[in-house]
């Protein structure tokens, strides 16, 4: 477990778009480019989640796997892709009691509020230096100042003053020129226009833009009546005149976000309510740019009430139990922004409790660099213990910030319930991606629950919040309906990010509850029918049974994505979204499949189809299809809403027993970072990367015979005691041919432990027993005193493709190194994707100099955390320290070289992902303690990975902006390098991609293009 740092340095803050602030706050002056220096203890400690130091107890939250959706790119201003599930039910309600939805509606919820200020008229002509009308709201009362002891202390209260809202009104519009969709490089002739560099020319009424459809199109103006943009667009461009510069919150609703003046910021394209994000406007004329429209648009800029803010519209807490204390503490978060272009000391948070019912407490937050967001955490202590006779209700805690010791000077009410143990209720947990606070629903068995209950996972759709899916059940009698996130309503279609949150929800739920692990069920509806598929086939001995409502299969088959010169190679690298190609997988899983017949969001067709493949490929799953029924539906068979509570889903998973091998079985892994394991076996290592691997086996219970066939396996692991344990001596192991006697020659009554075989060239050789058998001298599965090692070799915990790099609390390291201009480019491309990632995974990783990381990196006795690198060799000061000096792959200004290839530019940049230089073989990186969970001594260890955004100039690093690596959907391999044409050509631009071999090195079979001579991008 992560101890987390306490921090005790004061707040140093700048004044906010040129308005004066409390005398009770201390500012000074920084380069925006430049950090303040740690103070002793350690500023901006990328052991994330400063703040829980004192709340985490052993083993909470931590992930099923310890490892790690259609829409926003790195900069957050990609559009959502709209897909499968992506127009699921309304939401089910979070608010109210469980009830039958009526009719053909799903669940009603309403999305968190935001403060949405009156739209003034703007003035100003787009493309002309003009200045917005203002409007002004009241601004809320700022907190009072809180004793030593916690009670308020006797201060004047400020005057309130008025926050103005900006909200330009005329705009030029562009008509799309470009093919959107799941791309992982999206050609985008605005951007190569307009954002690829410094200085260029803006929009003009008439002008002409042609792209990628080869149908030029041109500008026209368009007056947003209140401020609202109903045409359809694939840009729109406004100009804002200020006669002072400062900084601003901008909203984007309807966008997934834009470009003001050069700089990104991402938008609300779902609708949430989020009230924005920092920008920074200069005096003088300043230059908007809107994309990825979803819907109506309109754009506003808020002026910020503090320096700092906390954002109650994007928080995350728990629900109680009336007369109850659980036995994990009670985890809570708040957004932090950073509404300034300084970069902050650490702060305070502080939380009281106007009725006395939670104690007040004190937690540390994180440092914040400038226009960033950032999580504040906090715990729920009950200053008295709960009563047995304690009503559900509600009680409000404030939560405010302050410098240590100062007064509090921004401050948010939360509500937190308090609900009776039948009920559905939230919890959360501590997630081992980026250290945030995620949230889930549970729903308790109708009955005294006890320690052998079986445990549901249902997967919400897209728009529905967790609650209101759990909400949408009737209580089943010793099962436990678990509800995870996806991270957001719309998430990430249950794959990526969004399929490793399920997995953390299922392990903390497990935890929570005391629920059977060999008894978990599998659903979902929409979206997270998808999501059931998905899962399942990449991971079918986990789910006993499984049951797909309204699930679509993949991508390709509902929706589609875009095709390319290249896009078997990206494909490849996002195998394991093609449902539809691992059905086999799912041959011995009991399947119940439910639709609508008339459901026009996902078409009948998909489940017919699934159907018919998985019978073909030796399924036999049971099938409802309702007649009439559109998306969702009810009716009078179930107590909840019968597309969810259908009762012959609950009948197939309580006759469902636990699983055992097999007489006959087969797995194939399309990719080891997904899931490498299929019960007693783990296919750890490929032969060939972007392939699948596959095992086929026959299992002879009676004869003690188990003969297994691989096909692209080059290290295999065998857990023989776990086959041993249901009862049955496996005597003789039969691989791809070669017998070997298990019994005598691996003495496993002694020993245990899985056993590893490595393929060289043909033949087989077995190793690892620890003192028993010769190891291989290629493999070290244990070292003398049982603890893992790593060899430098991938395995499936340790290896790509690139977007594997996003997980074990990884932070992101900008560098320093290079010109001024260089730096603030590299902090704004790290501050564009956390913005990014925020929006679509409810978290905030840490933006980190690279002389801040090193020299916290420097106080630990091991590297444990991914790093995301921004920069080259010579920018970024960490480089030498996390890339491997024997890298495939070496970027410096003006230059990539890739093996014996040599591009020149610098508008050049590459994605890769290798394993951290500076790893310890000799020291495990666990997140977890071995000493609180044994369990993880036989797992496959995970080493750090770093994950390189590389460039060779600033028009390099701001290709990161047409990038999509938090979209389902799409996969980049473990490398990819590419030049400023990926703007007018998409895969046009990629100079080589592909795959490193085991070693890390080249794979044979990546594309690589053949340049003699490269022209360099012009403006």
């Amino acid at each position: 477990m992560l101890l987390r740092r306490l921090v005790s340095v004061g707040l140093i803050l700048a004044s906010c778009a040129g308005f004066p602030l409390s005398s009770s706050l201390a500012y000074a002056p920084q380069d925006p480019t430049k950090q303040t220096p740690p103070a002793a203890g350690g500023a901006q400690a990328p052991d994330a989640a400063p703040g829980k130091a004192q709340a985490l107890k052993a083993g909470q939250g931590r992930g099923a796997r310890g490892n790690a959706g259609a829409g926003g790119g790195a900069s957050g201003a990609n559009a959502p892709q709209q897909s499968g599930g992506a127009n699921a039910p309304q939401k089910p309600s979070g608010a109210n009691a469980p009830q039958k939805p009526s009719g053909a509606n799903a669940p009603q919820g309403a999305p968190p509020a935001g403060n949405t200020p009156t739209a003034p008229a703007n003035a100003g002509a787009p493309g002309a230096a003009s200045t917005p009308t203002q409007t002004g709201s009241d601004a809320t009362q700022p907190p009072q100042p809180e004793s030593a002891a916690g009670a308020p202390a006797e201060v004047p209260a400020p005057k309130p003053r008025e926050l103005r809202t900006l909200v330009p009104t005329k705009w030029l519009v562009l008509a799309p020129t470009d093919r959107v969709g799941r791309r992982p490089f999206r050609p985008d002739a605005v951007f190569a226009k307009y954002l690829t560099f410094a200085g260029s020319a803006m929009p003009t009424v008439g002008e002409s833009v042609t792209g990628e459809t080869g149908e030029a199109q041109s500008w026209r103006e368009v007056e947003a009546a209140d401020g609202r943009i109903t045409d359809d667009f694939g840009y729109a461009f406004a100009t804002i005149d200020l006669p002072e510069g400062g900084t601003w919150l901008a909203v984007a609703h309807g966008a997934a976000g834009g470009f003001v003046n050069g700089v990104p910021f991402v938008g609300d394209a779902y609708g949430y309510g989020f009230g924005g994000v920092p920008v920074a406007l200069k005096k003088g004329p300043n230059h908007v740019f809107l994309r990825g429209r979803r819907g109506e648009t309109k754009f506003e800029l808020r002026e910020p009430a503090s320096p700092v803010l906390l954002a109650s519209w994007s928080g995350v807490q728990p629900d109680l139990l009336a007369g109850r204390d659980v036995e994990f503490d009670e985890f809570g978060a708040v957004l932090m922004i950073n509404a300034t272009q300084e970069t902050t000391r650490p702060m305070e948070l502080l939380l009281s409790s106007p009725d006395g019912y939670f104690k007040p407490r004190k937690f540390p937050a994180a440092a914040m660099p400038p226009l960033s967001l950032r999580t504040a955490f906090f715990t729920l202590e009950r200053a008295s213990p709960p009563q047995p006779n304690e009503k559900p209700g509600s009680h409000v805690i404030e939560l405010a910030l302050s410098a240590r010791a100062g007064k509090p000077f921004t401050k948010v009410a939360l509500e937190i319930q308090v609900k009776d143990v039948t009920a559905a209720r939230r919890a959360t947990f501590d997630s081992l991606i980026e250290g945030s606070i995620q949230t889930f629903s549970i729903l308790p068995p109708s009955d005294v629950s006890t320690r052998d209950a079986a445990l549901v996972l249902s997967l919400h759709g897209a728009s529905v919040e967790a609650l209101g899916q759990a909400q949408s059940y009737s209580a089943k009698p010793n099962t436990w309906i678990v509800a995870p996130t996806n991270r957001r309503p719309f998430g990430f279609d249950w794959q990526d990010w969004g399929r490793e949150d399920a997995y953390e929800t299922l392990a903390a739920a497990l935890r929570l509850t005391g629920a059977d692990a060999t008894r978990v069920f599998l659903t979902g509806h929409s979206m997270g029918g998808h999501g059931t598929w998905h899962l399942a086939v990449t991971d079918p001995w986990r789910f006993g049974a499984i049951a797909p409502s309204a699930g679509w299969s993949s991508f390709d088959t509902y929706g589609g994505r875009p095709d390319g010169e290249l896009a078997w190679l990206w494909r490849a690298a996002d195998a394991a979204s093609r449902t539809e190609d691992w059905l086999a997988n799912l041959r011995a899983t009991p399947t119940y499949i439910l639709h609508g017949e008339a459901d026009d969001n996902v078409p009948a067709k998909e489940a017919h189809d699934l159907e018919a493949a998985l019978v073909a490929a030796g399924g036999k799953p049971l099938t409802h299809y309702q007649p009439g029924a559109g998306h969702w539906w009810d009716g009078d068979a179930a107590p909840g809403a019968d597309c969810v509570d259908w009762p012959g889903i609950f009948e197939l998973f309580r006759a469902t027993q636990s699983r055992v091998l097999s007489p006959e079985f087969e797995f194939t892994c399309p990719d080891p970072s997904v899931n490498a394991s299929y019960g007693p076996f783990v296919l750890d290592q490929p032969v060939e990367y972007g392939a699948p691997a596959s095992l086929v086996g026959r299992w002879n219970a009676e004869r003690g015979e188990l003969a297994v066939t691989t096909h692209n396996v080059r290290r295999l692991r065998v857990d023989f005691s776990r086959i041993e344990s249901v009862g049955v001596r496996v005597k003789q192991f039969v691989l791809d041919g070669q017998a070997v006697d298990v019994w005598n020659e691996l003495r496993l009554a002694s020993i245990g432990d899985p056993t590893w075989f490595v393929r060289e060239t043909e033949s087989w050789s077995q190793d690892a027993n620890r003192a028993r058998v010769e190891l291989a001298a290629t493999w070290r599965a244990y070292s003398d005193d049982g603890a893992p090692r790593w060899d430098g070799e991938k395995n499936s915990e340790t290896c790509g493709p690139f977007k594997r790099a996003f997980a074990r609390h990884f932070a992101l390291v900008y560098g320093t190194g290079g010109s001024p201009a260089e730096t603030k480019a590299l902090l704004e491309r790290a501050r564009a994707d956390q913005q990014a990632w925020w929006y679509r995974a409810n978290g905030t990783p840490a933006i980190l100099t690279d002389v801040d990381f090193l020299a916290d990196e420097a106080r630990k006795d091991r590297p444990i955390r991914n790093v995301i690198l921004y920069g080259n060799s010579q920018t970024n000061k960490a480089w030498s320290t996390l890339v491997p000096a024997d890298s495939p792959i070496r970027v410096r200004p003006g230059a990539i070289e890739i093996g014996a290839q040599r591009f020149t530019g610098t508008d050049l940049a590459a994605v890769f992902v290798l394993p951290r230089a500076d790893a310890k073989p000799d020291r495990p990186p666990y997140l977890r303690d071995p000493g609180v969970d044994p369990s993880i001594l036989n797992e496959v260890p995970a080493w750090p990975l770093v994950g390189v955004f590389a460039d060779t100039g600033v028009a390099g690093i701001r290709l990161g902006y047409q990038l999509s690596p938090f979209s389902s959907g799409v996969g980049y391999p473990d490398y990819a390098v590419f030049s400023s044409d990926v703007s007018r050509s998409g895969d046009g631009g990629v100079l080589a991609a592909g795959w490193f071999d085991r070693h890390w090195r080249l794979q044979p079979g990546g594309f690589l293009r053949t340049v003699t001579t490269r022209v360099e991008g012009s403006r």
